[in-house]
């Protein structure tokens, strides 16, 4: 694969007070579908072959995003098998882990992107934790102000806590719409009066 012409996520993992770089790596369409189903994988695969599309609600994407979205959800994978096992694969030793991983991931749903979103990173990784590296249980706290709302539809992945805890007009507009359906806000903005 040629290099991409856009900065490639990295996931940084700190030791005794130092950051090492993990590499990303392109996740598989095997991990990619523990979560996300096989169809929407190949949409997005099809479209970013061509000239991008659109995903879901606020998930537009260009051509070669798919490989993109791909090292977002390795880089992830790759920071978590480093943090279960204690060390990178070059040897340097963590503890724990941050992400800075573009697209983001918590609001894709399983057949679907959004909210720029086009996998669910933070799903998968916790899948992963689990199949891979063995992990009983995993806990996810979504430290954003929007509300993750693909990660909080796989309860079996995790166990899910935002914080701060989402309020509209924080939250995507088409859960915004079905959790407030009083409102008369079908999008962020302000609401008539």
């Amino acid at each position: 694969m040629p290099p991409l012409p856009v900065s490639i996520p990295v996931a940084a993992v700190s030791g005794s007070f130092s950051l090492v770089r993990v590499p990303p790596r392109l996740a598989s369409v095997e991990e990619l579908t523990r979560f996300h189903t096989l169809e929407y994988v190949g949409k997005i695969q099809s479209l970013s072959r061509a000239q991008g599309g659109e995903a879901g609600d606020f998930a537009t994407f260009g051509p070669g995003s798919y490989e993109i979205a791909c090292l977002a959800v390795g880089g992830v994978l790759n920071a978590i098998d480093a943090v279960v096992t204690g060390r990178t694969d070059t040897g340097d030793k963590v503890r724990n882990a941050y992400c800075l991983a573009r697209p983001p991931g918590h609001h894709a749903e399983k057949d679907r992107g959004m909210g720029f979103c086009l996998f669910n990173n933070v799903a998968l990784g916790a899948m992963h934790a689990r199949v891979k590296q063995g992990l009983k249980r995993v806990a996810i706290v979504d430290y954003d102000v929007h509300h993750g709302n693909g990660t909080q539809v796989e309860r079996g992945a995790a166990r899910y806590a935002p914080f701060p805890p989402s309020l509209p007009p924080f939250l995507p507009p088409s859960l915004f719409s079905s959790l407030c359906p009083l409102s008369h806000v079908p999008t962020y903005g302000k609401a008539p009066g």
